[in-house]
C-alpha cells in the first residue's frame, strides 16, 4: 500500500522530474571587449586634441601663440619704421621748401636793392647793408653803394667838362651807364649772382 500524500500536496507535482529545476537568469555583465574599444576612442581624441595644439598640450598649444606675437611685432615694427620714414622724407622737404623760399627772398631783396640805387642813390643800398643780415645781400649793397659813388664822381667830372662842351656827353653817358648797370646788377642779383660794377673799385 503506498504512503499517503502530504496535505496539500497533488499527484502531479509528485510526477515532475526532480532534476527539472527552474532557476532565474543570471544577470548580464558588461561586455568588457565593447568598454574597452570606447575608453581607447576617447584616449585617441584627447591625444589628437593634444597633438592639435589644444589648451591641455604641452608647448604645442605655445607655440601659435608666439608666432602670433612676434607676426605682430614684426608689424608693429614695420609701420614704425615706415612712419619713421615718412616723418623724415616730410621733414626734408619741409626743410628744404623753407630754404628754397629763404634763397628766393633773399635774391629778390638783392634785386631791389640795385633798383633802390637809381632812385635814392647810396641811401636805399646803406639801409638795405644796414638791415640785412644776409650775406649775399650785403655784398649787392656794398657793390650798389661803389657804384653810386664813382658814378657821382664821374658826374662831378662831366659837370666840370660842360665848360668844354663835351662835360655834357660825359654826364649824358654816365647817367646811360647808371641805367644799364643797376638794371645789369638787379638781373645778375636775381639769378643768384653778386655782379660787380665796371669802372669801380672796392671803397665799402
Amino acid at each position: 500500500m503506498p504512503p499517503d500524500d502530504p496535505p496539500g500536496s497533488t499527484g502531479s507535482d509528485d510526477e515532475s522530474d526532480p532534476n527539472d529545476e527552474r532557476t532565474e537568469p543570471a544577470p548580464a555583465e558588461p561586455d568588457d571587449a565593447d568598454a574597452e574599444p570606447a575608453d581607447a576612442d576617447a584616449e585617441e581624441q584627447q591625444e589628437s586634441g593634444t597633438e592639435a595644439g589644444g589648451p591641455d598640450s604641452e608647448g604645442f598649444g605655445e607655440a601659435p601663440t608666439d608666432d602670433a606675437t612676434a607676426a605682430s611685432a614684426a608689424a608693429d615694427d614695420a609701420t614704425a619704421a615706415s612712419a619713421t620714414t615718412v616723418d623724415d622724407t616730410t621733414g626734408g622737404a619741409a626743410i628744404d621748401s623753407e630754404a628754397a623760399a629763404s634763397s628766393a627772398d633773399d635774391t629778390s631783396l638783392a634785386a631791389i636793392t640795385h633798383i633802390l640805387a637809381l632812385f635814392t642813390w647810396v641811401i636805399g643800398p646803406v639801409i638795405v647793408l644796414v638791415v640785412s643780415e644776409d650775406e649775399f645781400v650785403r655784398e649787392n649793397a656794398r657793390n650798389a653803394i661803389n657804384w653810386q659813388i664813382f658814378m657821382t664822381i664821374y658826374s662831378i667830372i662831366g659837370l666840370v667838362l660842360t665848360l668844354l662842351v663835351v662835360g655834357v656827353f660825359v654826364m649824358l653817358l654816365v647817367g646811360l651807364l647808371d641805367l644799364i648797370f643797376c638794371v645789369v646788377a638787379a638781373v645778375k642779383a636775381n639769378d643768384g649772382e653778386a655782379w660787380s660794377y665796371p669802372l669801380t673799385l672796392d671803397l665799402v
